[in-house]
């Protein structure tokens, strides 16, 4: 796939599209440099929009991020980035086997935390059967975070947001934090 970043001119209009490899878009590690560039067009540094795609999140990339305390997927609220169904296997893979340093361990947590809370109760924004479907994903994650509950136990109070605790908390035999 291929990835691009674009960004429109506040003056003339002029859309500029701009090529990146796959970790430059994974971690959006041009935006500064391609949002302060001058339009092609006419020169101006202003403009009203950018934006780029991203790739979804594989073993390169998680490698690239877990072994990187200067990689990011996002700045702010990484683990509600990161909280997609399809990631499960790679953040047990990677918290069971201790595979980066306890900090970003603990977000893969907190992700999964996350994928709990959005998919445990059934919500009039979705059809029954989407209901179905998201309290199964639900259903498959619980049990993954009661076997790790000693780790969940051992994070800080703000890398778990409280709104999530006491959702999750409770369903995986956490009732209390020490």
């Amino acid at each position: 796939m291929e990835y691009t970043a674009e960004k429109v001119c506040k003056e003339c209009g002029a859309k500029d599209i701009f090529e990146l490899t796959k970790t430059e878009a994974a971690f959006s590690l041009k935006d500064s440099t391609l949002q302060n560039s001058k339009c092609t067009n006419c020169g101006s540094e202003r403009w009203n929009f950018y934006a780029h795609n991203r790739p979804d999140l594989d073993t390169e990339l998680l490698e690239i991020w877990g072994n990187d305390p200067n990689i990011y997927f996002m700045d702010q609220d990484e683990d509600i980035v990161l909280a997609e169904e399809e990631n499960i296997p790679l953040f047990l893979n990677a918290i069971d086997n201790k595979l980066y340093p306890q900090r970003k361990l603990n977000i893969l947590l907190a992700a999964l935390c996350i994928i709990v809370y959005d998919n445990v109760a059934a919500n009039e924004e979705y059809t029954d059967e989407e209901n179905i479907k998201r309290k199964k994903i639900a259903d498959k994650v619980i049990p993954e975070l009661s076997y790790r509950k000693h780790l969940i136990d051992e994070t800080k109070n703000w890398e778990i947001m409280d709104y999530i605790r006491k959702v999750v908390f409770p369903l995986i035999g956490l009732n209390k934090r020490k």
